[in-house]
């Protein structure tokens, strides 16, 4: 569609722009613009009883007006089969109910999942502290295997990050000494923490 001014030239894009504008500002979607006046005076009259039912449903008070505002939005979508309902009030209290349950049956499925998430949190919390203490007397009951020499030099080379050459000086023994210790005493700590 082309908007032609009077003079038979188009207008400037700017102009054009500026019309769109002030077209939308004057032609917004308005419930008021269309036959949805009924449908705001219902919800309105009935608004005092259905915040004071969710409010004695819910658990958390400050929901009714989420409550509320669902019901409205459920009231403009299918307000053309409730204006030629024979019980409007009815209606809306019933669906009012049905947002109520909805809210409900979210809130306990989800108290479920996360009792749920943390009963398996705590399970495997469980299982990794009764793993690692299984893990740490069986590492305990392995060094117990170690003569005082093997120990002595796991100690130093893989927790205190002595190399070969430092703990043959310190202890006073041959590196080859120190090598074949630790092999020994690897084999021995190898056969279970593979």
């Amino acid at each position: 569609m082309t908007v032609v001014l009077a003079g038979g030239s188009p207008p400037p894009t700017n102009h054009l722009k500026a019309l769109v504008k002030h077209q939308m500002a004057i032609e917004p979607c308005s419930p008021l613009d269309s036959d949805w006046s009924g449908a705001m005076e219902l919800a309105e009259r009935m608004k005092s009883k259905i915040i004071a039912y969710a409010r004695a449903r819910c658990s958390d008070p400050t929901v009714a007006d989420d409550v509320y505002q669902e019901v409205f939005v459920i009231l403009t979508k299918k307000w053309e089969k409730v204006m030629d309902h024979p019980a409007p009030e009815a209606w809306i209290m019933t669906v009012a109910k049905k947002v109520v349950w909805g809210l409900a049956r979210k809130e306990r499925c989800s108290k479920m999942i996360v009792s749920r998430l943390e009963e398996m949190q705590n399970k495997v919390l469980l299982q990794r502290s009764e793993g690692a203490i299984c893990d740490r007397l069986d590492l305990v009951r392995e060094l117990n295997k170690l003569t005082s020499r093997q120990l002595h030099m796991i100690y130093l080379h893989y927790f205190a990050d002595y190399s070969i050459v430092e703990i043959a000086q310190q202890l006073g023994v041959r590196e080859g000494t120190v090598k074949s210790t630790l092999y020994q005493a690897r084999n021995v700590l190898a056969k279970t923490l593979r």
